[in-house]
């Protein structure tokens, strides 16, 4: 490579020795990136004398066949002047199409933005290549910037391409999905697109989703700015002359306003959206004046980096009704308050598209003030995220591991759920450790129905924690939840570590084996997270690792977890931090069923490693999330296993004994699955608290 680079710097040495005042260089090249590096580069750093490079343009040649790469068209002009162009800043004149349609304009751009547009283009025109046939089963994502975009770091249009069928009434269809409807599984998964497909008739379905904080007009001139790229996205053998492209739409109202709006170093641009939420009847009966200052309302925190994936939804409720919650005298109904649907009916391309125009801020701590309530609001424990119910219902498989999670009264109460003692709380060695703070409604949830869990709390960004406090009504403070900085998968590498000196104390390893075992997390310890490690690590491990944390690439078929969470080392990491008993759960997001196929496997082989059970269950049909737990064996289980093992005709007595004794309580070989599925029914529907304990009793 050094060869080739040398030999082209002499060629582009001799081409500027012999143009003279005036002269050009025409180039016709594909720009691969180490080519059109080496060009750029000797043009703009050359200087000789007065004669020196004084424009550089690139060009689109529009290609006549279909073809996997773009061809551009580079001329150089030379001239005379004594301005001085830094190396880092120089400027070149980009020449590009437009979403496919030509433009006259061009933008001046430095060499490192020139690259990274030149690679975009021809990652495009390659998916534009690949999509030309249609096959049956392929889904896949594409961002789409705007040429004078109002917002760098945020697509214009996210675009999911859906091939359904090889015969169907039309070719392509193109369906806008609602505003503020983005993580719904309805319109950010593969079935539910395909469902959308199959009521469209057509071949192939692309969605679009309109991304916040970009401003839209209204659909008529919205869908001539989409129609470049839906023809670029349409299969090569349509007849574009004959057959038109239907833009789908549904007339509805998201219900959410935006009252806040962000952005932060690690996790970018966000929005902290609100929905006002209607009580139920007889609680505004019985509250009276009280009742209607009581009207609560759904908030969500969304990060526009990745728009399909609603990073935190909670219900807050005013201070008056929480302490009528807590007293007992208000029977609230822990099930969740579902907003209501406008009626919607799929419509031609003039149903125009709704946004709200807010004005942008630069850091957290510009955020826009919110829309005060009548009364300070708080955090509103009985509304249950699916994905809280799921992991709720997941430790009623796991009766040992809640019981002892669980305060020592059947139904907890008030005073219950004040902070216990240090002494208290580490003595029984009920730690958990939460990766993705998020707004904070899974560690408040946790508190609320397991006083006893010792919680550990990591989070990449710093400022998700202020944020949480001051939108989300997040309020634990230590010791009954101890808030990190720290990335997630060096956390638990290091609490593998410190665990591994713990448990061979007698031979200890060394400190290679140790740097060995963990070298690929790239541990950045802190004295932070080394003493939690350690702390933990005396206490036996973990009783409860949650991994909800979300991937900031939204070109991924998983939004969440993080893909550096789902690889085989690092899935058998988090198993190897739990305690005997412990529990492994991950909120998983995956828009595509292969992905998430993909990782239960993968997941299931780490899983029959340690003996553990794997459960997996989508906890509501309304959204993509699916709760994925693993259950480690209890050290019970594990002596039972062995002395199983010694004697086969021993454990076929035993198991037929064990079934002849249960067989009036429970059938004799229950389902997990089954039960999984059941739990999430019960959970929550009893009132507030839920009632753990009986259903454990219930699972005995």
């Amino acid at each position: 490579m050094n060869e080739i680079a040398n030999k082209a710097a002499d060629m582009f040495r001799e081409i500027t020795r012999v143009l003279t005042r005036g002269g050009m260089y025409i180039c016709i090249t594909l720009a691969e990136p180490f080519v059109l590096r080496h060009l750029l580069l000797h043009f703009i750093q050359h200087r000789q004398s007065e004669v020196i490079v004084l424009e550089i343009s690139m060009h689109m040649i529009s290609n006549q066949r279909p073809s996997p790469f773009i061809p551009f068209f580079i001329t150089v002009r030379m001239g005379s002047t004594l301005k001085h162009i830094n190396d880092s800043e120089a400027e070149l004149r980009l020449h590009f199409d437009r979403f496919g349609s030509s433009i006259s304009k061009y933008s001046i751009e430095t060499v490192s933005t020139a690259l990274k547009k030149v690679a975009h283009l021809q990652e495009f025109q390659q998916m534009k290549f690949r999509l030309g046939k249609i096959e049956v089963g392929r889904f896949e994502t594409s961002q789409f910037w705007s040429v004078e975009g109002t917002s760098s770091s945020i697509p214009r249009f996210t675009v999911f391409v859906l091939d359904v069928a090889l015969k169907a009434v039309r070719t392509c269809a193109v369906f806008m999905v609602p505003s503020g409807r983005e993580a719904d599984f309805q319109f950010s998964s593969q079935e539910g697109l395909q469902a959308i497909a199959e009521q469209a008739a057509c071949r192939r379905l692309i969605a679009v989703c309109c991304n916040r904080p970009h401003s839209f007009p209204p659909m008529s001139e919205l869908q001539g700015e989409l129609s470049p790229i839906v023809l670029s996205l349409s299969p090569a053998d349509m007849n574009t002359s004959d057959e038109k492209i239907p833009f789908l739409a549904l007339q509805m109202q998201s219900g959410w306003t935006q009252i806040a709006r962000g952005e932060s170093a690690q996790s970018g641009p966000f929005i902290v959206e609100e929905q006002n939420v209607e009580d139920d009847e007889e609680d505004e009966d019985e509250g009276g004046d009280e009742g209607k200052q009581g009207r609560s309302v759904l908030r969500r925190l969304i990060f526009l980096q990745n728009q399909n994936f609603v990073q935190t939804e909670v219900r807050l409720i005013s201070a008056a009704a929480a302490r009528q919650m807590m007293s007992g005298s208000r029977k609230k109904k822990a099930k969740k308050n579902r907003k209501k649907k406008a009626k919607s009916s799929a419509s031609s391309g003039s149903s125009a598209v709704e946004t709200t125009k807010v004005a942008t801020t630069e850091t957290v701590s510009s955020i826009a003030s919110p829309i005060l309530p009548l009364e300070p609001r708080c955090f509103d424990c009985s509304y249950l995220d699916p994905h809280h119910r799921c992991l709720l219902a997941g430790l009623l498989l796991a009766p040992q591991t809640l019981l002892s999670l669980l305060s020592s009264s059947p139904t907890p109460t008030a005073s219950s759920l004040l902070p216990s003692s240090p002494s208290s709380s580490s003595s029984y060695g009920n730690c958990s450790l939460l990766v993705g703070l998020g707004g904070g409604a899974l560690p408040m949830v946790l508190r609320r129905y397991l006083p006893r869990l010792q919680q550990w709390v990591c989070d990449l960004d710093p400022s998700l924690l202020p944020l949480a406090r001051k939108w989300f009504g997040f309020d634990l403070q230590r010791p009954q939840c101890h808030c990190l900085t720290a990335e997630g998968l060096a956390l638990v590498g290091c609490l593998r570590r410190e665990m591994l000196r713990v448990t061979q104390k007698a031979t200890p390893p060394s400190e290679d084996m140790l740097t060995k075992q963990v070298s690929d997390l790239q541990l950045k310890e802190t004295p932070e997270m080394l003493s939690a490690c350690r702390e933990i690590a005396s206490q036996g491990g973990l009783k409860l690792l949650c991994i909800d944390a979300d991937s900031k690439d939204p070109g991924l078929g998983m939004s969440a977890p993080p893909k550096a969470f789902t690889s085989d080392q690092a899935l058998r990491d988090m198993l190897a931090v739990l305690c005997p008993g412990g529990v492994l759960f991950l909120n998983v997001v995956a828009r595509s069923s292969a992905s998430l196929a993909d990782l239960l496997a993968r997941l299931g082989a780490a899983c029959r490693e340690v003996g553990g059970k794997l459960l997996s269950a989508r906890p509501s049909e309304e959204t993509v999330n699916v709760g994925v737990l693993v259950l480690l064996p209890t050290l019970q289980e594990t002596q039972k296993k062995e002395m199983e093992k010694e004697t086969e005709k021993g454990k076929k007595n035993r198991k037929k004994a064990a079934v002849g004794s249960s067989a009036e309580a429970l059938p004799p070989t229950p389902d997990p699955d089954e039960l999984l599925q059941q739990w999430m029914q019960v959970v929550g529907s009893s009132g507030d608290p839920l009632q753990l304990g009986q259903l454990v009793g219930r699972y005995q």
